[in-house]
């Protein structure tokens, strides 16, 4: 299934199902009278975390996983996600186990939701961090859990979930969601965040770097300065926050032209998308190798690790730069950069905000519908200068400023019925 078949369906079945449970729920609660103080006065026995979409978003998570299990070290942690997250959560030794849902087609969510309902009911939770903040599908897996206490995000005062939960916390979109998460940690009674958190890298074995080495020797059987990293895609969560693949190319040619080797990466079913950038490239791309889909996940952040610098769309290439000391440079459009990215002594980004930026996670369909203007403020030249100003080993300050026109376009504009 897509993004926009799953998001229907969650927004049809999910929101009936919702009505449904919103009168037994409510009743069982009275009946029950459970003690809901939070921080919980007695150690929870069983913890569980929710996020099911997006692998960056669970990187973004780690530090407030790590924290709850320092917190409770004698819980039980457990992560519920999709079955393709299972690779990457298994690397995270503070979470204890991890139940997965497989998302492959309709009948399989539902009987696998059943099976981690079920396990869920047994073990007697008694807290569950629900990390959606869109997802009916989330809110009702945390209900349907039994949880004792169930904490979860809310945008408004309104909301048709808010009986699903024991206790809500305002999202607050104009903070780092690394915070956001933290939040509600804190709440649960985790220790605050340092303001300077970084995000955890899962664990890799030195046989797994030694042969992702062996790899790229074999790849680049050249000589070169380093290797710099393109990340051209997006998934389509917004395929909107992908800046042109000719753009990329510009900028790997002069790469190429200084004596670096270039590495255009990307998830195997992005490998054609990327083998654009070479196309575009043409007689020029003697240095420039497509390793899209080369890698296993893990795979690829021991990869990511031994590159001079990475250049990358708002993605889940970023937040796995993230984690490692490797210089990057994020191109920003239809998302904040602020709320995903950190930049610091060997980071920044780059980024025109248009009216309509940001779009992503406040508009199903964006106001550019297609004609992502805020990417294309984004010129080659300046992301040369910024990427050979962080190679060189230089602070960059983050580019940041407002596009309020092109000419006498109106940016925007969600719904016109006079235009043919």
């Amino acid at each position: 299934m897509n993004k926009k078949q799953k998001v229907a369906i969650d927004r049809v079945v999910g929101y009936a199902l919702s009505v449904a449970l919103r009168v037994p729920a409510k009743i069982l609660e009275r009946v029950l009278r459970r003690d809901h103080a939070m921080p919980p006065r007695n150690p929870p026995k069983t913890i569980v975390v929710a996020k099911y979409l997006g692998i960056g978003s669970i990187v973004q998570a780690t530090p407030v996983l790590k924290g709850l299990k320092e917190r409770y070290p004698d819980a039980r942690l457990i992560f519920v996600s999709l079955r393709s997250n299972k690779g990457l959560l298994s690397r995270y030794g503070f979470i204890d186990d991890i139940l997965c849902v497989d998302d492959s087609s309709i009948s399989k969510v539902a009987i696998s939701s059943f099976r981690v309902i079920s396990d869920l009911m047994r073990r007697k939770v008694d807290l569950f961090l629900d990390l959606e903040v869109h997802s009916t599908y989330g809110s009702l897996m945390c209900l349907l859990s039994c949880a004792r206490n169930r904490l979860g995000f809310s945008l408004g005062d309104e909301d048709h979930r808010a009986f699903l939960y024991t206790h809500l916390l305002y999202l607050n979109t104009s903070f780092p969601i690394r915070y956001c998460y933290a939040q509600l940690g804190q709440l649960a009674g985790m220790a605050p965040l340092p303001p300077m958190q970084t995000l955890l890298c899962p664990s890799i074995s030195g046989a797994e770097v030694s042969k992702v080495r062996e790899r790229m020797d074999a790849v680049f059987d050249f000589e070169h300065k380093g290797i710099v990293a393109i990340n051209p895609n997006a998934s389509d969560l917004r395929y909107e926050r992908r800046w042109s693949r000719e753009r990329f190319a510009a900028v790997a040619k002069h790469f190429s032209d200084q004596g670096y080797a270039l590495a255009l990466v990307g998830a195997a079913s992005e490998h054609a998308y990327v083998q654009g950038v070479v196309e575009h490239l043409g007689s020029d791309a003697g240095r420039v190798r497509n390793v899209a889909g080369m890698f296993s996940l893990i795979e690829f952040f021991a990869f990511l690790e031994q590159c001079c610098l990475v250049v990358t769309n708002d993605s889940g290439v970023m937040n796995m730069a993230l984690t490692l000391p490797v210089p990057m440079l994020l191109l920003a459009g239809p998302v904040d950069p602020e709320q995903y990215f950190m930049p610091n002594d060997y980071r920044s980004y780059i980024y025109h905000q248009t009216y309509c930026s940001p779009c992503t996670h406040y508009l199903d369909t964006p106001p550019c519908a297609g004609d992502n203007v805020c990417m294309q403020q984004i010129l080659a030249d300046e992301v040369i200068e910024y990427s050979e100003r962080l190679i060189r080993g230089e602070h960059v300050v983050p580019k940041r400023n407002a596009c309020f026109s092109r000419g006498s376009e109106v940016f925007g504009v969600l719904k016109n019925v006079g235009k043919s």
